[in-house]
């Protein structure tokens, strides 16, 4: 329930083959369930689909609605996710250290950080997008790649060393 129609066809070929994006729609699935606290319907079918039965009212438009994306090269990246939740965190940080804000019921709180959302969406959309271009994420993902290959490479020359 939790796979995209990807899995689910190169599964029934013999071919799964499992990557970060599958990973981030898994994600994007994962974050509407949290916050709606209802479960997604899987369609099994000739095209197999996820039909969400209600969306987000956080991050659906930025994070979520793109991590389902059907194209899996239009997913963004962990990194890209991480930092536009760090800017919501950090931004809404002033708020949640509040002294009203730690005396709110977890209802108010909830109703506090939906608004203070609304009010910065656009705002830390747009700033995560000029100060974090899609190159930058590209040139961090490809960087991260050729680092934890080398590390592969030399924990497999290290045991091959070993039994030497």
């Amino acid at each position: 329930q939790f796979m995209p129609a990807e899995f689910v066809r190169f599964a029934a070929d013999g071919h799964v083959q499992y990557a970060e994006k599958l990973h981030i729609y898994t994600y994007g699935l994962t974050l509407n369930q949290l916050f709606t606290e209802q479960m997604q319907e899987f369609r099994l079918s000739a095209e197999p689909h996820i039909i969400l039965t209600k969306k987000s009212p956080i991050f659906y438009d930025e994070i979520i609605s793109r991590c389902l994306d059907e194209d899996s090269s239009r997913r963004p990246s962990a990194i890209e996710i991480e930092k536009t939740l760090e800017f919501y965190e950090a931004t809404f940080s002033k708020i949640k250290n509040s002294d009203s804000y730690t005396k709110m019921s977890t209802q108010e709180k909830n109703q506090a950080f939906i608004q203070f959302y609304e009010a910065n969406k656009m705002k830390i959309v747009h700033f995560v997008k000029d100060k974090f271009p899609q190159q930058f994420f590209h040139d961090v993902q490809r960087k991260f790649s050729i680092k934890q290959k080398s590390s592969e490479f030399y924990v497999a020359a290290d045991s091959v060393c070993r039994t030497s």
